[in-house]
């Protein structure tokens, strides 16, 4: 079967990212931002391309020049500096369940069949109770460029090393504006712009015109909250994340203990 020129144009944009990300990444030099998927990596780009006024090449091919690349692999012991973005991986799951099931309007839904189609819920609304074997599959079924990739693994890799700068998703919430400081100052650099300036222009609100919390299921920006597990976890799903994640979770200074698996 021949390829489309939309899928030739993203495996070329795949691999030209891979090479500069891995062998150009000091040369032009890049600033790298890794994430695990639905961690507000995109909203962080946007804001740091605006502060140092330099490209960041989203869903397009990069161009060989000084700019932000952003992605999900995984480290290498080779780049200087990387920015990590963190989010509660709880929040992820709630996030996937969405982004990954919802069908959304004139666009090719083929992935999202796919994954209806494994998972076979009676109705994909149902969250609640459908979140405990979605975390299951997510977990032991996801991959990224076609290696399985869990949240807890890759935030793993990324952890305990002084080249990595981390952004929690839940402190870009709180004051952006820092948050883009402490990054850029890891960086080395100068902000080009004002940084309450340049984190008002990316609010939730702003992107959207919806207010943090009101749900769009369809869109890339479903709801811009933190927290919102507590909304859609049973028990039986915190029993499950925890047995893949609670250790992690724990590590990364999003819960003291497992106490939290009783307060569902």
């Amino acid at each position: 079967m021949l390829e489309t020129r939309g899928n030739l144009a993203l495996k070329y944009s795949t691999a030209k990212t891979v090479f500069m990300w891995h062998f150009l990444n000091k040369r032009l030099p890049l600033v790298l931002v890794s994430e695990f998927p639905k961690s507000g990596g995109t909203w962080y780009c946007q804001m740091l391309a605006k502060a140092l006024d330099i490209p960041f090449p989203r869903n397009t091919t990069p161009k060989f020049e000084e700019s932000i690349l952003h992605s999900h692999f995984n480290y290498h012991n080779n780049f200087d500096k990387i920015i990590y973005i963190l989010r509660d991986g709880r929040d992820i799951m709630v996030s996937a369940y969405y982004y990954m099931l919802t069908l959304k309007p004139k666009a090719n839904n083929q992935r999202a069949n796919k994954y209806r189609k494994d998972l076979g819920f009676k109705d994909f609304n149902d969250i609640k109770t459908n979140l405990p074997s979605f975390i299951e599959y997510f977990m032991e079924n996801y991959t990224v460029l076609g290696k399985h990739t869990t949240w807890q693994d890759h935030t793993n890799l990324h952890t305990d090393n002084e080249k990595i700068h981390f952004v929690k998703y839940e402190d870009m919430l709180h004051d952006a504006a820092k948050q883009l400081q402490d990054s850029i100052r890891f960086l080395g650099r100068k902000p080009k712009l004002d940084l309450d300036k340049v984190a008002e222009e990316f609010t939730f609100e702003n992107q959207t015109k919806r207010k943090a919390g009101v749900e769009q299921k369809t869109s890339f920006l479903r709801k811009g909250i933190a927290g919102d597990w507590k909304n859609n976890f049973s028990k039986e799903a915190a029993i499950i994340f925890d047995q893949y994640a609670g250790n992690v979770l724990i590590k990364l200074a999003y819960e003291k203990d497992k106490s939290w698996i009783d307060t569902l």
